[in-house]
This record gives C-alpha cells, structure tokens and sequence, in this order.
C-alpha cells in the first residue's frame, strides 16, 4: 500500500505528518512537491492563480467555488502510471491516525461517502453557493487499485473535471445516480467496481460541525476515525498553530487531545 499526497511550502508540517504517520503504520509514501516544499517529487500546477500565489481562485464559467486541489487527478494519474501499488490518496491536510489495511479489498476505486445528517443539511452548513456543488463523495481521500479500470476512471474523472473546472464536483457529477450510498457498498459504473468507505472513519473533517450534528455521538466519535482531514478553516484551527515553525510534525497524539468536541 502507497500513501500519496500532495502540497506546497503551506502545507509543508502537515506533509510531514503524513509521511511519519505512513511510516508509523508500515506503509510506503509518495509526496509529489507542489511548489517549495523542498522535498518529493516536482510537480507544476498549470493554474496561473496557484502560480502565483500559491493557491486556486475562482475561474471565470466555473460553477460555484473552483477546488483548491485541482491538480490531485493529474497526480493520482502520475503516480499510477509508475507505480504497481494500491494507492491511498490523501490531501495534503489529511494524515493517518490507524492502520488502514482492511481497505485493500477486490475493487478498483474507493470513495468515502458523507453521512445523512451531513447531506441533508447542506444548505444550512455550507449555505447555497457551496451546496451547489456538494455532493456525497468527498474528494480529498480516494483509494485507487491499481488496475485497468481504474485507469479509465480516472482518465474519465479528469474529462469531466475539466468540463465541470471542480474535481470534487466531477466525481459526484459522474456518481450522481448512484448517490447518496450507505458505506461498504460495491457501486458497478460503467464496469468499474467502487466501493464506498464511511468518510467518518475514513475522512473525519466534522472538527467545526455544528453541535447538533453529534446528536449520534457513537458514529461521530473521532476516536474511531482512522483518517483524519483537516481542511478548510480546521487546518488553521485545529492543526497549524500546533506546528508554526515547519522544522518537525508534531504527535498526532497531541493534536487529538486538544481538538474541542
């Protein structure tokens, strides 16, 4: 099993964690280098905006908010291209808090589905403009087999991504018919087998969820959560003023001690 990711110098203390967090659990990582994170392999985003400042902005047509990841497709692709491993992708905000090797099963793409509660109350958790273009797939942790179909899913993903100027809303563009989906379920699209994984244990970013979504404490116990993604403002909240200096990752042991829920 592969850990890949991906970032810039931003995102250099939590790439770190990323890579002592794969390790940690036996696992092998690839970090492709977004720009002056001084370490894995070089990649360019051809995005003027990330160019420049580091980061995306809105693109002209796009609907809605253009992803600040846009450049994991083109990733994911490299890396499958060189590499005969399962692949765990992972933003560069999310990390590894377990071992995760029950995930590796006969299927060709993972994907972590949201919970109800989460779907349901979209409009009044994101507001209208961002619940455009939510959907019941969270992009930023995918699993890819390293297989044929595979391949094809993600050469489709990027067409559709470039239609769409939004990866995440690519993917629930194209799973559209078969969302919402419980977890553990085996999605058959167009021959390419998907298996849905809980994003609460497999991509737990409820840190800033309003409190009434804890309503069903048991299911939303990070405790369980054996990936943790720390985006948008949890990143800030949550994990960077724990690792100002960049010079090493801090425990995750201490991370989780202090997140308030």
């Amino acid at each position: 099993m592969l850990i890949l990711t991906a970032g810039n110098e931003s995102f250099k203390p939590m790439i770190k964690t990323s890579i002592a967090q794969a390790k940690k659990f036996g696992y092998k990582a690839a970090v492709y280098d977004l720009g002056g994170l001084g370490f894995g392999k070089p990649f360019k985003v051809k995005n003027k905006s990330f160019q420049e400042n580091g980061y995306y902005w809105k693109i002209k047509g796009g609907k809605g908010w253009v992803t600040r990841a846009f450049h994991k497709i083109a990733v994911v692709k490299d890396c499958l291209n060189n590499c005969s491993d399962f692949i765990v992708y992972l933003d560069g905000d999310a990390v590894l808090a377990a071992n995760i090797d029950e995930i590796e099963k006969d299927y060709d793409i993972g994907v972590t589905v949201r919970p109800a509660i989460e779907v349901n109350n979209r409009k009044r958790w994101y507001g209208e403009k961002k619940a455009l273009w939510f959907g019941g797939v969270n992009a930023g942790v995918m699993f890819f087999n390293n297989t044929r179909a595979a391949k094809v899913f993600v050469s489709r993903w990027e067409k559709e991504a470039k239609k769409l100027k939004n990866d995440q809303l690519a993917v629930n563009s194209m799973l559209d018919s078969y969302l919402p989906a419980l977890p553990g379920k085996i999605i058959n699209f167009k021959g390419i087998k998907i298996r849905t994984f809980d994003a609460r244990i497999y991509n737990y970013y409820f840190f800033d969820a309003p409190k009434y979504a804890y309503r069903d404490v048991e299911n939303m116990d990070i405790k369980k959560a054996k990936i943790l993604h720390f985006k948008s403002n949890a990143r800030q909240r949550h994990y960077e003023h724990f690792s100002k200096t960049n010079k090493s990752p801090r425990s995750l042991s201490r991370i989780l001690s202090v997140i308030p829920i």
